[in-house]
């Protein structure tokens, strides 16, 4: 979307984002401004607070806003900003709330979506590139590294996530049978990262450990990368990388789904009953999110093996 608009607006182009995503898109070469907003509603981190998200929606002034969200608790602060008009989607009922509401297709993938704002302005739909014509990439730190498979561990929603003997598992059929390094990413607790401290060689746990353009430098020269319903999985398949990518019964089949370019994307997901034939559960925390736990090692496995062949 921010490609198209580069090429056919002749204005600015700003985007906010939260605080975990901050130092991604400040990397995006199609950017004139990016604003980090510590909102407490978007931001995983520690440093949020209403006062400074308020502040920087404030300090804005702009022609058009375009509310990619367009929920009830970031339409308010989208009145804020200095501006002429307010487009949003038509999310359960809000859509009175802003001056043009776009009709939300809930099936659509969210790339489908957003290309609706540009359809509004009359502005043709861009082709989608490799990653690599979007952003800045010139990271070197970890150029040592070879013939590895990275693993992302982890995610920020606990009902997406994969049990870690299953990590486990998976990284010792990987190393058994073939002769790859393993590299671990991602972000999660200091006491999960320290049961990936594998007195195993040939296993890289970088954990905790890089920023998320050092992750994006370790990924793009990746055999193989797995993961979740994540950023690193989306960032993966976008640089064009093998990626098998895990994905839980939370969202929409079709909403989510990492890009697939050069049919180089494998998405693994068990049908379950709670997940609603598909429609998905929306459920951010799951006592026994048994749509992950049902993708074993062995399934991924043998995905990796179809990939790889």
């Amino acid at each position: 979307m921010i490609d198209g608009l580069r090429q056919y607006f002749k204005g600015e182009v700003k985007l906010l984002v939260n605080s975990y995503t901050y130092e991604f898109a400040k990397s995006i070469k199609l950017l004139d401004h990016v604003y980090e907003v510590p909102h407490p509603s978007f931001s995983r981190g520690k440093n949020i607070s209403w006062y400074e998200a308020f502040k920087v929606f404030k300090s804005i002034k702009t022609d058009i806003v375009f509310d990619a969200r367009s929920y009830f608790h970031s339409i308010p602060l989208s009145y804020l900003i200095d501006k002429k008009c307010l487009i949003g989607f038509d999310v359960f009922g809000f859509g009175f709330l802003l001056d043009v509401a776009l009709n939300y297709d809930y099936k659509a993938h969210m790339t489908e979506k957003y290309f609706k704002f540009l359809e509004y302005l009359d502005i043709p739909r861009p082709t989608i590139k490799s990653l690599e014509h979007y952003i800045n990439l010139e990271g070197k730190k970890y150029k040592d590294l070879k013939d590895y498979v990275a693993i992302g561990i982890g995610t920020g929603v606990q009902s997406k996530d994969w049990p870690d003997e299953h990590y486990i598992r998976l990284i010792e059929y990987i190393l058994s049978k073939y002769n790859k390094n393993i590299v671990l990413l991602g972000k999660t607790s200091e006491e999960r990262a320290s049961k990936y401290n594998l007195d195993i060689k040939r296993v890289y746990n970088l954990i905790n450990k890089t920023s998320i353009m050092e992750a994006i430098d370790i990924i793009k020269n990746a055999d193989t990368f797995i993961g979740l319903d994540s950023g690193l999985t989306h960032i993966s398949a976008m640089l064009g990388i093998k990626t098998i990518a895990m994905y839980s019964g939370i969202t929409r089949v079709g909403n989510w789904e990492p890009l697939n370019l050069n049919n180089n994307v494998r998405v693994i997901r068990k049908e379950v009953s709670c997940n609603y034939n598909g429609d998905g559960c929306f459920k951010s925390f799951c006592e026994d999110n048994i749509c992950m736990k049902f993708i074993k090692p062995e399934d991924v496995l043998r995905v990796y093996e179809d990939i790889d062949s």
